[in-house]
């Protein structure tokens, strides 16, 4: 089921898309939430934990505009690979659209038909994409890509995840916990040591004593989890 999110100071716009996809598209989404700016966007996601799949953005808003509100977005992990459609009466896009890596970009008025057929890919793209891992707390739901992230380190009784692009992302759930849920082929995760987990799709070299990432980074490699952690290793390159 999909969340979305669209933001756009215009009401009857805002409207318009949601009666569209209640319209055509209401059994496959869950949620649809409505915001006049960038700012009520992001601030959303930051203090709620709420999690869009696909983010309608208007260019040209109040407070916050849509490009800004764009990069914002791709700075939140669990938002790395949100589907954003820009949406603005201007002609010609603005050039640094670009590095936010939109699926596309629609000029107002935007056509029913047209709309639907770039959606239409767009989810076709999303089903077809790397799946994300859920990890509950008692008070939050977090989304993440198992493909970017590199490792987790624990941070008592927080965890801090980080990725492969340098981000670093603190959560409220312990380690041990998380090794619940993602210690399976599927994810492509190791433990070596009682204080991380490590993606195995980045792991450059392995002693007795320590592995390195492909950053360099070095974690240390245990007596208590060696056993487990090369067989686990070897099944991730044998399959």
């Amino acid at each position: 089921m999909l969340n979305i999110a669209i933001c756009d100071d215009d009401t009857f716009f805002c409207e318009s898309i949601r009666l569209f996809f209640k319209n055509k598209y209401n059994n496959i989404i869950h949620s649809i939430e409505d915001f006049s700016n960038g700012y009520e966007l992001i601030h959303d996601i930051e203090q709620n934990h709420s999690v869009y799949n696909f983010i309608f953005l208007d260019i040209d808003m109040p407070v916050m505009n849509g490009i800004d509100t764009g990069f914002a977005l791709r700075h939140i992990p669990s938002h790395h690979n949100a589907v954003i459609f820009f949406m603005t009466c201007f002609d010609t896009p603005s050039s640094a659209i670009i590095d936010i890596h939109p699926f596309t970009y629609l000029q107002k008025p935007v056509d029913n038909n047209l709309f639907d057929q770039k959606f239409n890919t767009a989810l076709s793209f999303f089903y077809d994409d790397e799946k994300y891992m859920i990890l509950n707390s008692k008070t939050a739901v977090y989304q993440l890509p198992p493909k970017k992230i590199l490792y987790i380190a624990s941070a008592g009784r927080k965890s801090e995840i980080h990725f492969v692009n340098r981000d670093t992302y603190l959560i409220n759930i312990k380690l041990s916990d998380i090794s619940k849920t993602i210690l399976d082929k599927s994810y492509q995760f190791v433990q070596p040591h009682k204080s991380f987990i490590a993606n195995c799709s980045y792991i450059r070299k392995v002693t007795n004593t320590m592995i390195t990432l492909t950053d360099n980074t070095s974690i240390p490699l245990s007596k208590t989890y060696r056993n487990d952690f090369f067989c686990q290793f070897r099944e991730f390159y044998i399959h």
